[in-house]
């Protein structure tokens, strides 16, 4: 099934009455990762609630409803900007600089000139309707008005069903890169970089292919 399309708008930034509600969202797709960092959903989602920025968050809506997201990162912006004194005031201060270590661990910069797709994350109810699609649509549409020269993004090793549906897409695999450390914090041991150049051409259609969730980064 598919949704139609008058029924999916996207948007550019998320306004701040719909922070709390893209932070379940988000929290939903990378809960069982992201939770070793910040927490259960009552402690994390207000820390991703306010470190969501004014930037660089492609937001669909289905039938008014916020329905997912597209996390991104380019020329310097970035969509979430978790401080250590938002972590401080849940954790301590000791123990919340070993947590933005850990978030550091996970991040990843954009080439110069390129789009990090970072996430993508789909309400749950949602993931039936080509959502994820549509926002990866989205993206390389606001690459091109960017004048952005490739889109990347990173796949982890225990989703290859991810990764093979963006190969289908076109994005080819250039590094993979380990890191045995993160098995017993994060559930991964390797994650792989993929890339599509930016043309004016669209994504092949692959009727019924989405990323239905986004564990690990994008995969």
């Amino acid at each position: 099934m598919s949704a139609e399309h008058d029924e999916v708008v996207i948007r550019y930034g998320l306004r701040d009455e719909e922070r709390p509600g893209a932070a379940k969202i988000y929290y939903e797709a990378f809960g069982g990762k992201l939770g070793v960092i910040l927490g259960p959903p009552e402690t994390a989602i207000p820390i991703l609630a306010e470190g969501f920025t004014d930037g660089p968050i492609l937001v669909a809506f289905y039938r008014g409803e916020a329905a997912g997201l597209a996390c991104l990162r380019f020329n310097g912006e970035d969509f979430l900007s978790i401080r250590a004194s938002t972590l401080a005031r849940k954790f301590g201060w000791i123990e919340s600089l070993t947590r933005l270590i850990m978030l550091r661990l996970i991040d990843q910069s954009p080439s110069e000139g390129g789009l990090l797709l970072d996430s993508i994350a789909v309400d749950g109810r949602f993931r039936s309707l080509g959502i994820g699609r549509r926002l990866i649509e989205a993206v390389f549409d606001l690459a091109r008005n960017r004048r952005l020269t490739q889109v990347a993004l990173q796949v982890v090793d225990t989703n290859p069903r991810a990764q093979s549906l963006y190969e289908r897409l076109g994005f080819t695999a250039v590094r993979t890169y380990r890191v045995p450390f993160m098995r017993s914090i994060m559930g991964f041991s390797a994650y792989t970089i993929m890339t599509k150049p930016v043309r004016q051409t669209p994504l092949p259609n692959h009727t019924g292919d989405r990323p239905r969730r986004s564990d690990g980064r994008t995969g």
